[in-house]
């Protein structure tokens, strides 16, 4: 069936249809070489340009450069601002703001962030959850 293959412009070679990465801007609907050697091409180019997502992610999300956050970091002594462990993931701790605001107000473990993110940044939320915990009436 020669309708259901296409040629990979790297390799020169017919290749199935189901084997190219979809691209919908494509007027084809595939991009022109098959996922493996889209595969092997993204591999090289991420040898020659290791990423620096924490970069790019902290300068766009909150403005911030990394020797901010280094310098954060060490502030709170490599641990979060709430709960003070060492982030248990392995990740590095999430800049915590204000929403309204957008000023920086911490670095957070996964964990303390989705609590905060839970209580929707609401300290009085937050101070009845603790209270309930204490078996104080509320």
């Amino acid at each position: 069936m020669i309708d259901d293959a296409k040629l990979c412009t790297k390799r020169n070679k017919l290749i199935w249809d189901d084997d190219f990465p979809k691209d919908s801007r494509l007027k084809s609907g595939y991009q022109s070489i098959c996922k493996v050697c889209h595969s092997s091409q993204q591999k090289q180019w991420r040898k020659i340009h290791p990423p620096n997502y924490r970069m790019s992610d902290l300068k766009r999300n909150f403005g911030m450069a990394i020797e901010e956050y280094d310098t954060l970091m060490k502030k709170q002594s490599n641990v979060c601002a709430i709960c003070q462990d060492v982030c248990g993931s392995g990740k590095r701790l999430a800049v915590d703001h204000n929403h309204q605001t957008g000023k920086i107000r911490g670095l957070l473990c996964n964990q303390c962030n989705h609590m905060l993110g839970l209580a929707r940044d609401n300290s009085d939320r937050l101070l009845r959850a603790s209270n309930y915990l204490e078996g104080i009436a509320v």
